[in-house]
């Protein structure tokens, strides 16, 4: 089964399948995918990401929401892939959002990214 962007959350994931990289955030609460993100809705999302060695269980990352259907902050998805396991410090932070060809866009019209914060080990606080 190939999977559609259609606006909801995404993670990156190891598949032999290469039409299946990745996988929509999950809504335990209901046990399906997530719903597509909205237009005009502010999202907290938050990712810890293990940087260790992939021998060591690391190289994998969880996600949290708190908007839309999360009222409260919400474990989402858990040990999402690296796109890249290099095992090196971490020095960049890639999000990207695809709404497809601009004749036929599909998903939720993109997003806009605001405040983007990084700590030291695991924190799932508000930064302001």
């Amino acid at each position: 089964m190939v999977l559609k962007n259609n606006g909801s959350l995404m993670v990156k994931i190891d598949s032999e399948d290469k039409y299946r990289q990745y996988a929509n955030v999950k809504n335990i609460d209901t046990n399906r995918d997530a719903k597509p993100l909205q237009e005009g809705e502010w999202y907290s999302i938050w990712y810890v990401v293990n940087n260790a060695t992939v021998k060591n269980g690391g190289q994998v990352y969880s996600v949290y929401v708190k908007g839309g259907e999360f009222a409260s902050q919400s474990l989402v998805y858990e040990n999402a892939n690296f796109r890249m396991k290099r095992e090196l410090p971490l020095i960049y932070f890639l999000a990207n959002c695809n709404t497809g060809p601009l004749k036929q866009p599909y998903g939720n019209g993109g997003l806009a990214y605001d405040d983007i914060y990084m700590s030291e080990g695991i924190n799932l606080t508000v930064p302001y």
